[in-house]
């Protein structure tokens, strides 16, 4: 990511700020907006045992 010049900000995001359309801006729930020309999100993966083992 670094050789690309893609920046990382870690935190939860409150929003995606759009301009027709398209993404402008991140905003952090901390109150900063980073400005962007693309958004990649990683989501958190939660294993969930009762669809192997069945529910109840």
């Amino acid at each position: 990511m670094d050789a690309r010049g893609v920046r990382v900000a870690e935190g939860p995001v409150s929003g995606v700020l759009t301009r027709e359309g398209r993404p402008d801006a991140v905003e952090l729930a901390d109150g900063r907006a980073l400005e962007c020309a693309a958004v990649f999100v990683f989501p958190r993966m939660t294993p969930n045992e009762a669809a192997w083992w069945g529910a109840g």
